[in-house]
């Protein structure tokens, strides 16, 4: 008498134990080998078949952007092969290439072959700037981290460029932003009657600082161990160093300098964004990540640069404390600690 078996997977596998135990061990395996090779990303890879080229061209129409900018590009990669379409826009003070390959083409080796023939025209209009050759990419925000704590607004924001300066140095981190900090730049006013009375105008004002503000290089000195490049440090970037920019020069040896007729200041700039933790001003920090990066693995890196940068401004301030109660004490052993000039610590800002 013949028995009959249930049909079906679940029951084939009931009476083959050695398969399903097989099948088992198969599974596990393969879970074992993909939980080392697996891609953790937040997002997924996604690459832009296609190159852009953007041109600067300043104060020029669009109809000169494309006269003097678009026409010679395109004229430049007519004829090269792989190419599937160019798009073109010319707007005020730039222009705008987009080029699509064909399919199957090796994307690098065309955008390296575009940058040869760019670099190759001469007679691009006097103002166009250099053109800009790349293949786009999506960075997507992967870690948000918040930079607060008890210093004065530009020591954070020294600290959190410091730290950006650091998570670009990571080899996986594509860019990273710091968002809420304010802004600086150098505002020179001067008067009207000023500029009458020692013969200038505003654009000579402006074209002698724009001459004088600049690091120039001054060629290189053959040495036994190699050549030593020369460089002559002149840009000014702080107030003083505006103000010391020579105008005008006498055959007596007097000399005007900007800070003796402008009035130099150092303003802020309209924010791009503001960040707030409990209430209290501070910065966010914003990590993409370059394509196929290890999320885990960057993360830790991250939060080690920024454990980091926190141990190194709690000892900035512990310092600060120390010395600024180390300088009551002898001041007031003197008794003179009101006559004693205070000073500016350049870490936190703090008066010591």
């Amino acid at each position: 008498m013949s028995v009959e078996h249930p049909r079906g997977v679940i029951a084939w596998f009931a009476y083959n134990p050695v398969a399903a135990n097989l099948l088992m061990l198969v599974i596990i395996a393969v879970g074992l080998g993909s939980a080392f090779t697996i891609q953790r990303a937040m997002f997924p890879t996604v690459d832009i078949e296609m190159i852009f080229i953007t041109a600067p061209y300043p104060g020029a129409a669009p109809e000169e952007v494309e006269q003097g900018v678009v026409l010679k590009i395109e004229e430049a990669i007519n004829d090269l092969d792989g190419i599937k379409r160019v798009e073109s826009d010319a707007y005020e003070s730039y222009a705008r290439i987009m080029i699509e390959p064909n399919d199957g083409i090796d994307l690098s080796k065309l955008l390296d072959e575009v940058q040869n023939r760019i670099n190759a025209i001469q007679q691009f209009p006097e103002g166009a700037e250099e053109p800009i050759v790349r293949q786009p990419e999506l960075l997507f925000p992967t870690l948000t981290l918040q930079l607060s704590g008890g210093i004065d607004e530009r020591a954070m924001k020294s600290l959190a460029d410091e730290i950006r300066r650091e998570l670009l140095g990571l080899p996986e981190v594509s860019a990273a932003t710091v968002v809420g900090a304010r802004e600086y730049e150098i505002s020179v006013e001067i008067s009207e009657q000023l500029l009458r009375e020692y013969h200038l105008t505003l654009g000579d004002v402006a074209n002698i600082i724009a001459a004088s503000s600049l690091d120039i290089p001054a060629g290189s000195v053959q040495t036994r161990n190699g050549d030593i490049m020369l460089r002559t440090l002149g840009q000014a970037y702080v107030q003083q160093d505006f103000e010391d920019i020579v105008l005008r020069t006498w055959p007596d040896g007097t000399r005007l300098l900007l800070g003796d007729i402008a009035t130099i200041e150092e303003v802020e700039v309209a924010r791009s964004g503001y960040a707030r933790t409990n209430g209290a001003p501070s910065l966010t920090a914003t990590v993409s990540l370059a394509s196929g990066a290890n999320t885990v693995s960057v993360s830790e890196d991250v939060h080690a640069v920024f454990e980091e940068a926190r141990m190194s401004a709690t000892v900035s301030r512990y310092r600060c404390r120390r010395f600024v109660r180390s300088r009551a004490i002898r001041a007031k052993s003197r008794t003179s600690f009101g006559s004693d000039r205070s000073r500016r610590c350049a870490r936190c800002d703090m008066s010591r």
